[in-house]
């Protein structure tokens, strides 16, 4: 459960994630980090769904394997997502979690790529198209305008707040975001902080004392 906003051109690509990790129930959990910069490969790898998932999958490119730029590890990522997935993270205290990972960064032709892969559709390798594209999302008054990010995912949110606590995409902490640009130089920053930061903090020590 998470937001991920993604502005994707040939030249460059922007990733913008939230930090909040929750338990199965909703309640804050710890906060973390959902994108990941692969300076090697020019290369972002990010989550949303189950916590863990990308920093696993991010570790495991990292330390194990052999690959030269984005579309090598393209080849490579529906198979080795679909191990570590079912070995580590299908099922996560009786409960099925679906995940989404996105792999974004300059391909063979020397132009900014993407791909997206799901855990619904076997973690199956889609091409993301050039622009604009958020989960969940922000309501269509937003997705066409000239919002900035940190707007955009304050709509994410608000829309989410208004869903039952079991369909509810749980969204807060920080707001990251990554840019890469063809050369491989990168800016990763914090944009902003929701505004109940320190009451989900205080909720998870909280949590943690009583565990």
């Amino acid at each position: 459960m998470s937001s991920i906003i993604i502005l994707l051109s040939p030249e460059q690509a922007i990733v913008a994630t939230d930090t909040l990790a929750v338990n199965l129930d909703g309640s804050p959990r710890q906060f973390t980090t959902k994108a990941f910069l692969l300076p090697h490969l020019k290369t972002i790898v990010a989550g949303t769904g189950l916590a863990g998932l990308a920093s696993a999958w991010f570790r495991r490119v990292n330390e194990m394997m052999l690959v030269r730029s984005l579309d090598h590890l393209n080849f490579h990522t529906q198979q080795g997502l679909c191990e570590l997935y079912g070995r580590d993270f299908g099922e996560i205290d009786g409960h099925e979690v679906s995940s989404s990972i996105y792999q974004i960064g300059v391909g063979d032709d020397g132009r900014m790529h993407g791909y997206s892969y799901s855990s619904f559709y076997d973690f199956e390798p889609r091409r993301m198209e050039y622009g604009l594209q958020m989960k969940p999302t922000a309501g269509p008054e937003t997705e066409d305008s000239q919002r900035t990010i940190a707007q955009l995912m304050l709509a994410q949110r608000n829309l989410q707040d208004k869903e039952p606590a079991s369909a509810r995409v749980y969204i807060g902490g920080d707001i990251n975001l990554i840019k890469l640009e063809l050369d491989g130089t990168a800016i990763h920053t914090s944009l902003d902080r929701f505004p109940d930061y320190q009451e989900a903090e205080a909720a998870m020590y909280k949590g943690f004392g009583a565990a």
